[in-house]
């Protein structure tokens, strides 16, 4: 058995009533015939192509050429072979090293040829 509970008082003005009432109205009248408001068009589906990047393997040891001494790892100009991590994370930021490019190796054979 269910019991009524008393209607809340009213703390709106006959007028202000209404207008609550006639836009409540109007937003039934659209929301019952559609689930779209009337001022917006129904959105449409378009189908698109979904393009896959995929990348290549991940290489584990990085060549690179050291520009200063370091402790335990090598002196300066020694071409190294370090994992990727070591020269990302510590030698390239210091710059205690660069990456081995053709580049760098042609810079690196005129160096040691004018002395």
């Amino acid at each position: 058995m269910q019991r009524a509970l008393p209607d809340p008082p009213n703390l709106l003005s006959h007028s202000a009533n209404a207008m609550a009432s006639s836009s409540c109205a109007s937003t039934l009248a659209w929301s019952a015939a559609s689930s779209v408001p009337p001022s917006r068009p129904p959105a449409r589906w378009v189908p698109s192509s979904l393009v896959i990047v995929a990348q290549g393997k991940v290489k584990k040891y990085r060549q690179i050429i050291l520009t200063d001494d370091i402790a335990e790892v090598g002196k300066k100009g020694d071409t190294l072979k370090v994992r990727a991590g070591f020269s990302r994370n510590f030698l390239l930021p210091k710059g205690n090293a660069q990456l081995l490019t053709p580049e760098v190796l042609k810079e690196m054979q005129l160096e040691q040829e004018r002395i």
